[in-house]
């Protein structure tokens, strides 16, 4: 739960620390949230693949709406029932590739595209 000023939004990026390794992703869901209202946006899993060249991000956004309205009661009690919009982003799935970033690590055999 989280309280953002309305406007429209979007996941620009996601970014993986392992390590001395970093890697960088711009998945792109778009939302909208709506003034005084619960805008549900859904429940989001991330999903990071192996450690390949081309490794792999996904997004998947689930409607979960009537558990997320029971949670949201159950954790602000002292809330009146507010009017929940659904605003699911879309896309609900994506797949996208993620890029190895700076800084790596000064070691020469930690770089993976190493070059002489």
């Amino acid at each position: 739960f989280l309280k953002l000023p309305p406007g429209s939004y979007e996941l620009s990026r996601i970014m993986i620390n392992e390590g001395a390794f970093q890697s960088l992703a711009n998945p792109g869901p778009m939302f909208k949230v709506e003034p005084r209202k619960a805008n549900y946006v859904g429940t989001w899993r991330v999903g990071v693949g192996s450690p390949t060249f081309n490794r792999k991000i996904s997004v998947t956004i689930a409607d979960d709406l009537s558990v997320a309205s029971q949670e949201l009661l159950s954790r602000y009690p002292r809330l009146s029932m507010p009017s929940i919009t659904n605003q699911l982003p879309t896309p609900t799935e994506s797949v996208t590739r993620l890029y190895e970033t700076e800084p790596y690590p000064l070691i020469w055999w930690f770089r993976r595209h190493h070059t002489t």
